[in-house]
């Protein structure tokens, strides 16, 4: 019923109740009733509109209702969640309100199949369906074609793409050069050509001439052909040079092994420059023809591949950039060679960042343009051959043949009669090896060195062998070119691998060891840490319990805000576990119930220790296998990872050690950096756990009694040098280009028979950029040292015994052999003097420490004039 007839039936009711209520005071009795009354007229609705206060409902008699909305009631509780039982594989889900649902688990579609016939694939399916796959028909390729750098790639279907080459994002705009070599021409008689494009680093033409006039760039050209069987290159252009005498590494005066020889040589030279500019013509801009000032002094083979370098430097706003560029061609038809790359200048600059040498000359391609067999050290007489050269200063101090022999050395005298000893180098330092040859053989044509073997290449290193007598080869005499008929490609990819020990000729198979650290667990002062650890041996769970490593040690070291080093309970501390390599030590590891995996306890922390501890591990495993003779031999294979954790001790955030050094560029030219235990001991964290600034490396140092030489019987005394980390792998790695020598003890030990032990003195050399702190460090981890971190300790060791106490020289007992003085050096100066080690240099770093404060920071402080980030960069 609508609210209009709600109201009329409201109006009559209330009428007829008015009409009762006066009736009822009448007192005669009631008569008939009258006839019904016409229908009265409908309702008029009543009407609904929203306001702020709520609905208002107004009626046609004026009459209004306000209606506000209800109160939000309470939430409901939460409601019970249904239950899910599985018996057998049926799961049952039952809820609170009785209902049941029953899952089972679906089978198992089944897979189509695919038959093949004639090349046409045709997949069939269970519910009956096919389709049929055809191979497609192989595409059109898109030709690329190049002209003046610039390359355009065709598509076949028309679409055609233009490439430029980029810029070099390194410079600053408008600085280096950037030479490509666009053409080159050789004739039979008259002088070569070549033209070339050169810009700058942000892609604009350089005004060579120009800047030829004003002396900013200094473009110089070789060309040598190479023969087509050899690789050897021959240059054609030479120049004569003669010996003359120099001092060897003694001091000693040497006169040269020969007068005037004939080198390979660049051009120009030995003219004016106005000369020099006339040989130049500008195409277009940037784009210059040279014409060589004269024609080879022998008539080329015009059918041979030839290569043409263009290298120089271009110096802009006081600084000078290298370029180096080179071109291969056919002469006789002028067309463009295809590039022999025996080896990359990218494997070169594994180790040397950007191989550099004569100054600012780059590029293997280069160098194989001179360092030919035409080229002669007139003063040593050591040829200057590339393939020999390279071999004889990577082999330096590491023996390739186990044969006795002459003594090692190659040496040649350089610019201005400087003379250079490589017989200490060491290839890529320990962890690689002079017989690893892919390392630098990553080019192209790498394998070159299998299956082209040569006297002069493979002599240079196996230098006891004289393939003309026939000494110390099996073979005796042997022409060359036939070393292949007895050295494969097999054969020689076998003895040239670090699994090959040539000593006893036994190739081993090699192991991949792989030690992980799980969890160090109840790291709390004064009890004993336990590690969880795994062992795999080539991805093969180990039983280090029953069957024991060659060596298994796990060592901890703390705290990690500056590690105190061995014997320095008073932190934290440092301690390390036996070798668990036998059955008995292995007694103190826990099998946890997963294969290869282990718990063992580690020494008490001392009860006073707090911060965090760093915990790692060392070990090998050895193989053994038969030399010809059945004879056991073995090597061990050493675990890479050498994984460091770090726990708080008594619980919380722990404090990592500081990282500045990236291990992967340590590998980078280390391949395997490890010392020590059979080069087990991997990781610049791990290394940090001994080699502390209060390790005073006492351990080997020479033990005299009496200063040897002297006749005044003064008493041995010594400050050993210290292997603080930081410290050590400067020295090492500026070796002998220090102004103080750095001088280590190794094994064995000093003793009665020999007081000196044995002392190595570093004098080797960084092959890469030493000023290029980057080509080790992490991103901004070079700068000055924090001034709160411990100095460096250095000890003067002294022996008071009484020479005639005894009848040998070495310094017995511990009472007569002790500490005299002890010097803490600021770790500012300790970590920049390892390097800048002159007595200038200690000096400035000494009169700039103020009662133990160092004010390094005023001048070398972060963002300061001379800021190590900022002097310290790669050179151009």
């Amino acid at each position: 019923m609508n609210s209009g007839l709600d109201r009329f039936w409201h109006l009559g009711i209330v009428a007829i109740a008015a009409l009762a209520m006066s009736l009822s005071s009448c007192k005669g009795d009631p008569g008939d009733s009258g006839p019904a009354g016409q229908p009265g007229p409908a309702g008029q609705n009543c009407t609904v509109t929203d306001a702020a206060a709520g609905k208002i409902v107004t009626c046609p008699d004026g009459t209004t209702v306000t209606i506000k909305d209800g109160e939000q009631g309470p939430n409901g509780g939460d409601g019970e969640s249904c239950t899910l039982t599985e018996v057998e594989g049926v799961k049952t889900i039952t809820c609170p309100d009785g209902t049941t649902v029953t899952v089972l688990d679906g089978q198992d579609g089944a897979s189509c199949t695919l038959t093949e016939v004639e090349g046409v694939k045709t997949v069939t399916c269970p519910d009956g369906s096919s389709f049929t796959v055809t191979d497609g028909v192989d595409g059109e390729s898109c030709a690329v074609a190049e002209a003046n750098g610039v390359k355009t790639i065709t598509c076949p279907g028309g679409a055609t793409i233009t490439i430029s080459d980029g810029e070099d994002a390194t410079l600053p705009a408008g600085a280096g050069a950037k030479v490509t070599v666009l053409s080159a021409s050789l004739a039979a008689s008259g002088a070569p050509t070549v033209t070339f494009r050169v810009t700058d680093s942000a892609g604009r033409p350089v005004e060579l001439l120009a800047e030829l006039d004003s002396g900013a760039i200094s473009p110089r050209f070789t060309l040598a052909s190479r023969d087509a069987t050899t690789g050897v290159y021959t240059s054609l252009f030479t120049a004569s040079a003669t010996g003359g005498t120099y001092k060897d590494g003694a001091g000693a005066t040497q006169n040269p092994a020969m007068g005037t020889t004939t080198q390979a040589t660049y051009v120009p030279r030995n003219l004016s420059a106005a000369q020099v500019r006339a040989l130049y013509a500008e195409v277009s801009a940037g784009v210059y023809t040279f014409t060589f000032p004269a024609g080879p002094a022998s008539a080329p083979d015009l059918g041979l591949d030839h290569t043409l370098s263009v290298f120089g430097t271009r110096t802009f706003e006081g600084v000078t950039y290298p370029f180096t560029a080179s071109y291969h061609f056919v002469p006789s038809t002028g067309v463009a060679a295809p590039k022999r790359e025996v080896v990359s200048d990218a494997a070169c600059n594994q180790c040397h960042q950007s191989l550099q040498a004569h100054g600012t000359r780059r590029g293997v391609e280069l160098c194989l343009t001179c360092h030919s067999p035409q080229t002669v050290d007139p003063e040593t007489g050591n040829t200057m051959d590339m393939r020999v050269m390279v071999h004889k200063i990577h082999r330096g101090a590491q023996s390739t043949d186990p044969a006795a022999g002459p003594a090692w050395k190659y040496q040649v005298v350089g610019h201005q009669q400087s003379f250079m000893d490589f017989s200490h180098v060491s290839f890529a330092a320990p962890g690689n090896t002079v017989r690893n040859c892919e390392r630098c053989h990553q080019g192209a044509q790498g394998d070159s060195f299998k299956y082209n073997p040569s006297i002069a290449a493979c002599g240079s290193c196996h230098y006891t062998v004289d393939f003309v007598t026939g000494a110390g080869h099996s073979e005796g005499a042997r022409p060359d070119g036939s070393c292949a008929g007895c050295h494969d490609q097999a054969n020689i990819a076998k003895v040239h691998s670090a699994k090959w020990d040539p000593t006893n000729n036994v190739l081993f198979d090699g192991k991949e060891l792989d030690v992980k650290l799980d969890e160090v667990t109840n790291v709390v002062a004064g009890l004993s840490p336990e590690v969880t650890f795994t062992v795999k041996v080539n991805g093969v769970a180990h039983d280090a319990k029953t069957t024991p490593l060659g060596l298994l040690r796990f060592t901890m070291a703390g705290p990690t805000t500056d590690i105190s080093g061995p014997g320095k309970p008073a932190a934290a501390g440092y301690a390390q576990t036996d070798n668990l390599n036998n059955t008995t030590a292995t007694a103190a590891l826990t099998p946890t119930g997963t294969a290869g995996q282990f718990k063992v306890s580690l020494p008490a922390l001392d009860s006073n220790a707090a911060g965090t501890m760093a915990f790692g591990v060392e070990a090998y495993v050895t193989e053994k296998k038969p030399d010809s003779t059945s004879t056991q031999r073995s090597k061990s294979w050493n675990a890479k990872s050498a994984s460091v954790i770090y726990r708080a001790i008594g619980g919380g955030t722990a404090l990592k050690r500081r990282e500045i050094v990236d291990d992967a560029k340590c590998n980078a030219c280390h391949v395997d950096l490890g010392f020590h235990s059979n080069s087990s001991r991997h990781n610049a964290g791990y290394c940090a756990f001994c080699h502390n600034p209060n390790n005073p490396n006492d351990d080997r140092v020479s033990r005299f009694e009496l200063l040897p030489g002297t006749t005044t019987n003064e008493p041995w005394s010594i400050v050993p040098n210290t292997v603080q980390l930081s410290v050590m792998v400067h020295k090492i790695h500026k070796g002998g280009e220090l102004s103080k020598k750095y001088t280590l003890g190794g094994n064995p030990s000093p003793s009665d028979t020999n007081p000196a032990g044995n002392q190595s003195t570093i004098t080797g050399a960084y092959p890469g950029d030493l000023g290029n702190c980057l080509g080790c460090h992490k991103e901004k981890t070079y700068g000055l040292p924090k001034a709160d971190l411990l100095p460096t300790k250095m000890e003067t060791w002294t022996c008071s015994e009484a020479p005639a106490d005894d009848t040998d020289d070495f310094c017995d007992g511990t009472d007569t052999w002790a500490v005299t003085a002890t010097e803490l050096i600021p770790v500012q100066r300790s970590s920049c003097t390892s390097c800048h080690d002159s007595d200038s240099a200690v000096a400035h770093a000494k009169l700039n420490t103020y009662n133990g404060i160092e004010t390094c920071d005023v001048c070398h402080g972060a963002g300061k004039e001379l800021d190590p980030l900022k002097v310290h960069q790669a050179r151009p």
